[in-house]
């Protein structure tokens, strides 16, 4: 990716939010990569590529209408009931990355096939600034992947929308699906802005939608939940930056087994609605 250019008409580095020598702000660097004209050209492309896939099927209105729903998504994040009562202690409990947990000391990562890459293909999406990404899930049903955790932290849109890429899939399954060695650049087309997300859902899941595909279908579509951290897939929101909990707009969770949890969550809940967000229990 090129540098930006700033308003002193200095360059800036893709890495950098702010000008190094004006000190102007220049934005997210993950939103001006997914802005940049070559991913912008390449996934007008892929939509081009799906709606003639859905002329020839006679579903093109479907996919129409699966856009509309997706325009209307949000970023969801699955986590533990731990987490979620850390976070929303306090508006100065932070929820970071997970690179930047691991930097701070505060987090091992643990011992499975994903965690021993993780740190490669996170620095393959974004060069030099991978610890500033926290990744969540785009979302129709408001529920996050389970195998992250059994409590789904729903985002405010105006809180995280102008700082948000949209990413494909889990990178992981991306970069083993396309065989991208780790020396390489991650191919134009498979990223977006905030606002143009549904046309990454189109262009992505397009195979799935036929003359009989419905509103009530895609949720599902958007995400398939296979339960393991790394089985399940979706579009992931990737987001600039940490969130406290005023950047929440609901939780939802299933009551917990033991007392000691149940206790917790009561008082998660109640801190929740002093903040005037909602809780929902299953």
């Amino acid at each position: 990716m090129p540098n930006f250019i700033c308003q002193c008409t200095s360059p800036v580095p893709a890495n950098r939010k702010d000008c190094p020598a004006c000190g102007r702000d220049c934005g997210f660097p993950n939103v001006r990569l997914a802005a940049a004209p070559e991913e912008v050209a390449a996934l007008e492309i892929r939509v081009a590529d799906a709606y003639a896939s859905t002329a020839a099927r006679n579903c093109s209105a479907q996919l129409d209408e699966f856009g509309n729903s997706v325009s209307h998504s949000h970023a969801v994040i699955a986590r533990s009931l731990k987490v979620v009562d850390d976070l929303t202690h306090s508006d100065r409990n932070y929820y970071t990355s997970y690179q930047a947990q691991v930097q701070a000391g505060s987090r091992d990562p643990e011992d499975n096939n994903w965690d021993k890459v993780r740190t490669q293909y996170e620095s393959a999406l974004y060069p030099n600034f991978q610890e500033k990404i926290i990744f969540a899930c785009l979302t129709l049903s408001e529920e996050g992947m389970s195998g992250y955790g059994g409590f789904s932290i729903l985002l405010k849109d105006e809180m995280i929308g102008h700082r948000a890429s949209l990413f494909e899939e889990n990178p992981h399954s991306f970069i083993d699906r396309h065989n991208i060695l780790m020396n390489k650049p991650i191919p134009p087309g498979y990223r977006a802005v905030w606002d143009t997300k549904s046309d990454l859902a189109k262009a992505k899941l397009h195979h799935k939608i036929s003359p009989n595909t419905t509103i009530v279908d895609h949720p599902k579509i958007l995400q398939t939940d296979n339960g393991g951290t790394g089985d399940s897939d979706f579009i992931e929101v990737h987001i600039y930056g940490s969130l406290n909990r005023q950047a929440i707009s609901k939780v939802i969770g299933r009551k917990p087994k033991t007392n000691e949890d149940r206790i917790i969550w009561r008082r998660v809940k109640k801190t929740l609605v002093s903040i005037g967000a909602e809780v929902v229990e299953l």
